[in-house]
């Protein structure tokens, strides 16, 4: 045991100043600090430093060092990463500042080669809650999970993130396998230690710019980065203010706007392979200020996505942390938040130019780090990303130069119809409460319906009713006509709220400014009235494979959340029209997730619906679920009419509830939702079901229902659950799961290497959810590379033809167009042909609507393509 003395640092420490304020306990002298040796002999030259949150030795740090030993760690130190104890341990607010401030162990004198923190003992050294928990650092199947410190940091060690002592010691757990897994890292990285020296970025500002592209026309690689007044490069006043690049990530050039000459730098760039972290944002800057034809060889934001889809953030600032580079932005926030800018371009060159080039040396090494460190264990998701995402970026961008029209006078005028509907609205529940109330206010609504006695279905912390969406559709089910209204009030304002927006709140140079992480993915929750430009379109972000399953991310506004509108959704689209001479186009693949399940699951009854009845797998399970007296050719000839109609659609959502493996609770909920009580209790006397008992013994008929149809639904489809078991498993097994169709398409699941015998609910509820993921992804994955390939393919097809028509937007599985009127026909086929020409043992196939508003087309086909097209000639 070594005790250190004490430090005069304590006195800046938050913790001491919250005891000396009397806001918190010290369970322990102050700096009484304790470093246990594992052999003292190497006092001053350990291989690893455990950090703890843990201040004393107590029976877990005896634990952990008879763990540590029987692992085969021999020569180690364990200390705390704060000095002082307190009572439960609770830390003043921030969290993270007490183990920033404290300074009472001196790591140099301890000397390790390699540090090890347990749960929230890393802000000790990344000075911040950057990294929220150790959980950033989950992807433990193809990456050792480390960071660096800042280079500005006087240790230049790996810094391996764990879980908290009592949790590493579940053995049954994830928390346990990330800890020996990070040893097992650890132990290999000491056999083959070399001291880690960060090199300094080497800054310049370059004044002759023709002088400097001649000296470096020969270099092949270069990074790039734009500095610019607006994420949105669509607003009137947009500006460039500099470049940055680098061609070794050790030198890096500042080159002020004014000076560059603009076809310089295009043929300068044309035959350079260039580095980006979200490239097509600059790309777009720059070509708004007249720099064209600027490509994306290589993105790191969407790299390293795909490379650890566990990661929350893969913004150059948060990546920043691998390659020891962490906090570089600090300076620049700081001056930022007191001087209250509005623009990067008002912020003083000297603090700009340390940031901008420290930004473009930061890309270059982590694309230097991905190469080395991760690229060789994903060289198939690497290749994948090579071929199909990064070809994408220039459709996508040309996509969002277009835009998306709007009918702004629709918009006012339905904004207004929505006030008028939630007047209505308000005062009718106001006749049914017998008073008036701010309907707002979650305490005032579930005093009111209190105080009209509905059921009492669960309340809050303060003894409240809970008002929540769940709760007020079971009193409607009750009958009680305030919940109806209360459900189609809150829809009518989120609808106007959020979606429609007014325009108080335009995107203008003054209020967007640059002030989050090019890769920080947002989904939007403003009007859609914000996002129109001067040029009345509205002009969102759409970034490939930035969610977990590959799908594209839409935001800025997020197009995927405002077609999703339920009764509503008809009116909201009008808002979407076609400019003149052109009409909308939506190209839709039919049936896309259910063809890939049978293809996936070789399910033979599904297949042969796609391949001898026309592809309605809805009519089949209505026909098993509802009307088993019948045969399916019966069925089909009259599914347009009641009750068949609403059999099918209810068809429709068992369908998509059990195909991403739905267990029967759960899938107990979607009936809960979708049918009404009589529905129910009709459907059991139907077909004679014994009652089911919940887990009081009570009998609940929505669990009845839910159960008979959950395995009457795979008694229809024998090939789906050995499928879904096999994506359970081999997720399992491997920690990740992979498309069938697509070598390298990854999502990263490491979670469920851990699974044990013995879980709580809340646990195996958790694994359930994940095991859904790993079934859900394989589909998902598929869709989303087969739509990258067919933007690319009708894209390449309208270029080369110089086609007036053009692409605007996706949607999962859905591509729109605008089909210029002359072109119809001619955009008809290449549509077809570059959707469908995919062999696979199931066709896949898209269905095509075309009209002058989005939603509103009519569908076009072989049969009247010819005759659709004549009446815009």
């Amino acid at each position: 045991m070594v005790f250190l003395e004490s430090t005069s640092y304590c006195d800046f420490c938050p913790l001491e100043e919250a005891v000396k304020e009397g806001k918190i306990n010290r369970a322990s002298k102050k700096n009484e600090f304790t470093v246990f040796y594992n052999d003292i002999s190497k006092k001053n030259n350990v291989d690893l430093l455990i950090l703890t949150d843990s201040v004393e030795l107590d029976s877990d740090n005896k634990k952990l060092i008879a763990y540590l030993k029987k692992l085969g760690v021999n020569n180690f130190a364990i200390a705390p990463a704060v000095g002082c104890r307190t009572f439960n341990y609770i830390f003043p607010n921030p969290i993270y500042s007490t183990y920033a401030a404290c300074k009472c162990l001196n790591i140099n004198a301890i000397n390790p080669k390699v540090i090890l923190t347990m749960g929230k003992a890393l802000f000790h050294f990344t000075k911040s809650s950057v990294f929220d928990s150790w959980r950033e650092f989950n992807e433990i199947v193809f990456n050792q999970t480390w960071f660096l410190p800042s280079f500005n940091s006087k240790y230049k060690i790996r810094i391996y993130p764990t879980a908290f002592i009592h949790d590493i010691l579940k053995f049954d757990s994830f928390e346990n396998l990330h800890f020996r897994t990070q040893i097992k890292n650890i132990k290999r990285y000491i056999e083959n230690y070399e001291p880690i020296e960060i090199i300094k970025p080497i800054k310049k500002i370059v004044t002759d710019f023709k002088s400097f592209v001649e000296e470096n026309k020969n270099k092949k690689y270069i990074t790039l980065d734009t500095e610019t007044n607006s994420l949105n490069c669509f607003i009137d006043g947009f500006k460039v203010g500099c470049i940055t690049l680098t061609f070794d990530g050790i030198t890096g050039y500042y080159i002020p706007i004014e000076i560059i000459d603009k076809q310089l730098l295009e043929n300068f760039l044309s035959d350079k392979f260039l580095i980006w972290a979200n490239g097509k944002y600059d790309s777009k800057s720059l070509d708004r200020i007249g720099i064209k034809n600027i490509k994306v060889d290589e993105d790191i934001t969407v790299l390293f996505h795909l490379l650890n889809t566990e990661r929350s953030s893969n913004s150059i600032k948060f990546l920043s942390w691998l390659i020891g580079f962490g906090g570089y932005e600090k300076e620049l926030e700081s001056y930022i938040s007191k001087n209250k800018i509005q623009s990067y371009l008002d912020i003083p060159e000297k603090i700009l130019t340390e940031y901008a080039i420290t930004d473009v040396i930061v890309t270059f090494r982590l694309w230097q780090y991905a190469k080395k460190y991760l690229i060789p264990n994903q060289s198939n998701t690497y290749k994948l990303y090579q071929e199909i995402v990064i070809p994408v970026i220039p459709v996508l961008k040309k996509m969002e130069q277009e835009g998306i029209l709007i009918d702004k006078e629709y918009l006012e005028k339905y904004h207004n119809e929505l006030i008028k509907k939630k007047t209505i609205l308000e005062e009718d529940i106001y006749i049914l409460a017998g008073k008036r109330f701010n309907i707002g206010s979650n305490d005032d609504l579930a005093k009111v319906l209190e105080s009209l006695k509905l059921k009492d279905y669960g309340r809050t912390k303060k003894g409240l009713y809970r008002t929540g969406v769940e709760l007020l559709q079971k009193w409607e089910k009750d009958g009680y006509e305030i919940a109806e209204k209360l459900l189609k009030y809150r829809a009518v304002s989120k609808l106007d709220n959020t979606f429609v927006g007014t325009e108080n709140n335009p995107i203008t140079e003054d209020n967007f400014l640059c002030s989050y992480d090019d890769e920080d993915i947002k989904d939007s929750s403003q009007g859609l009235t914000k996002y129109i430009m001067s040029d009345n379109r509205i002009h969102g972000t759409i970034m490939p494979a930035l969610t977990k399953s590959w799908r594209a991310k839409s935001y800025d506004p997020n197009l995927q959340n405002f077609l999703k509108h339920g009764v509503e959704g008809k009116a909201f689209r009008q808002i979407f029209i076609a400019p003149k001479d052109f009409l909308i186009c939506e190209a839709d693949y039919s049936g896309f997730q259910l063809r890939i399940v049978a293809m996936d699951a070789k399910e033979e009854k599904m297949i042969d619906i796609f391949l001898n009845h026309s592809g309605d797998i809805h009519s089949l399970t209505a026909l098993n679920i509802f009307h088993k007296t019948m045969i399916l050719e019966d069925f089909l000839k009259v599914k347009g009419i009641e009750p068949y109609k609403t059999d099918r659609y209810k068809s429709k959502t068992i369908n998509f509830s059990l195909i991403f493996g739905k267990i029967i609770y759960s899938f107990r909920s979607v009936i809960e939702q979708e049918w009404s009580i009589q529905e129910i209790e009709d459907y059991i006397l139907e077909n004679n079901i014994e009652l089911l008992k919940d887990n009081r013994g009570v009998s609940d008929i929505i669990l009845t229902v839910a159960d008979y149809i959950w395995h009457k639904y795979f008694e229809t489809y024998p090939g789906l659950l050995p499928y879904m078991e096999r994506c359970r498993n081999i997720s399992k097994q491997n920690g990740y799961i992979e498309s069938s169709f697509f070598k390298g398409g990854v999502r990263h699941l490491p979670e469920l290497l851990s699974i044990g015998k013995d879980l709580s609910k809340e646990r195996q509820k958790h694994y359930n959810n994940l095991f859904n993921i790993a079934v859900n992804t394989t589909i998902q994955t598929f869709e989303a590379i087969i739509v990258y390939k067919a933007l690319v393919k009708i894209f390449n097809t309208i270029k080369e033809n110089k086609l007036k028509s053009r692409l605007i937007a996706t949607v999962h599985d859905s591509i729109v167009l605008y089909i210029h009127k002359s072109e119809i026909k001619q955009m008809y086929n290449i549509i077809k042909t570059n959707m469908e020409t995919f062999e696979y043992e199931i066709p896949i196939v898209c269905e095509i609507e075309m009209g002058a508003i989005w939603g509103f087309g009519e569908e076009v086909n072989e049969s009247n393509i010819q005759e659709f097209s004549k009446r815009y000639v």
